[in-house]
């Protein structure tokens, strides 16, 4: 198995262990079996190194800028 580099798609920071990151992975599998109709999102545990298209450390991927509060 190929292991992603430990860094930022963008920046290319250095990834700490254990830093909160955004990463953008293909091939998820949903679950919906789970009270009030809620998603489940099920993941590997090397899903980062096997699935992910693009990791990026909070600084430059801040997902407020893209995606609006449900309360708008």
């Amino acid at each position: 198995m190929k292991y992603r580099k430990a860094k930022c798609d963008l920046c290319g920071k250095i990834l700490k262990e254990n830093e909160k990151i955004v990463a953008i992975l293909s091939a998820v599998i949903t679950k919906r079996d789970t009270p009030r109709g809620k998603m489940r999102i099920r993941l590997s545990p090397n899903s980062i190194t096997s699935r992910a298209n693009r990791v990026y450390c909070l600084k430059c991927l801040d997902l407020n800028h893209y995606i609006r509060d449900q309360q708008d």
